[in-house]
This record gives C-alpha cells, sequence and structure tokens, in this order.
C-alpha cells in the first residue's frame, strides 16, 4: 500500500511538468507564428506587383526605344540603347526632360536612374554626368534596385546601369 502510494505521488509530479512544459511550449510557439505572420506580411502581394513593375521599367530602358531614333518630342518608349551598347546621347536626351515626363515613360514617381564605371565614379559625356532621379531615397521606404553591365556606345567603356525606385 505505501508503494503504490509513492507511485501515485510520482504520476502527479511528472503531470505538472508535463502540462507546464506544454503550456510554455505552447506560448513560444504562438509567439513564434505572430512574429512570422507579420514578417511575411511586409513582403506581400504589393510588393512583388512593385518589383515586376521594376523589372518590366529597367527591362524597357535596356531596348532602343520606340522609335529608334527618339527624341524628346517623339519619345514613346525610353530605352536607353543602341543595338547591345548604351547610348550616352540618348540617356542625356532623358536626363533633360521634364520630371512629370520622366515619370511618365518609368512609370514610377520615384526614382533614380544612373550609369557608373567600373570602379563606382559617374559616367560622363559631353560634361554631364549620367544620373537623373526624382528625390533622394527616405531612409524609411522598400527600395527596389536593378542593375545591369553595360557597355557605352562612344567611349567603349565598361559600366554599370542602375535603377532605383521606390514609392512616394
Amino acid at each position: 500500500m505505501n508503494r503504490v502510494s509513492s507511485v501515485l505521488g510520482k504520476g502527479q509530479i511528472f503531470l505538472a511538468d508535463f502540462t507546464s512544459s506544454v503550456v510554455i511550449f505552447s506560448v513560444f510557439l504562438a509567439a513564434f507564428g505572430v512574429l512570422w505572420n507579420s514578417s511575411v506580411g511586409v513582403f506581400g502581394p504589393n510588393e512583388n506587383f512593385k518589383l515586376k513593375q521594376a523589372d518590366y521599367t529597367f527591362n524597357l530602358l535596356r531596348t532602343e526605344g520606340n522609335p529608334s531614333d527618339w527624341n524628346s518630342s517623339t519619345v514613346r518608349v525610353a530605352g536607353l540603347y543602341s543595338d547591345v551598347y548604351l547610348d550616352e546621347e540618348k540617356f542625356l536626351e532623358f536626363k533633360d526632360l521634364s520630371m512629370p515626363r520622366k515619370r511618365e515613360l518609368l512609370r514610377s514617381q520615384e526614382f533614380i536612374l544612373q550609369a557608373n564605371y567600373l570602379n563606382d565614379t559617374s559616367v560622363v559625356h559631353n560634361g554631364e554626368n549620367l544620373s537623373t532621379s526624382s528625390s533622394d531615397i527616405p531612409s524609411s521606404k522598400t527600395v527596389f534596385v536593378r542593375k545591369d553591365f553595360v557597355v557605352l556606345e562612344e567611349q567603349g567603356k565598361r559600366a554599370e546601369l542602375s535603377f532605383t525606385s521606390w514609392e512616394s
């Protein structure tokens, strides 16, 4: 009889330990689930759409444009390439467009478009940097960056073309 009561007492202690460990584990699991759902929500379908939009715009820039010999009054698609080279003249022509027209062609309200040599200095053509932007990048925004290595048509040098966009 004494032996039976000692076994029952140990079982009750085991049950309390087991119950408390299940409760603690459940709390950690619930906390992890809440954190996971909130972090997954940051990169939801809206950001995927914006990423695809940035890809689309960057791919258009890597064409000759429409028409292929466009200027500020005839441009429908602002492609910056001639054949397989980045055309510095087309870039400067694009840079000279009004800001509303640039935003319309890039399908982006906020952007930075620039070409840098591989040593990270700005590409300069006819005394002008191949760089244009709507504003500085704010610190609290999701930013989409697309980059490509290019060869400059007139200079024959390698460079990096980058397009950065974000929401205002």
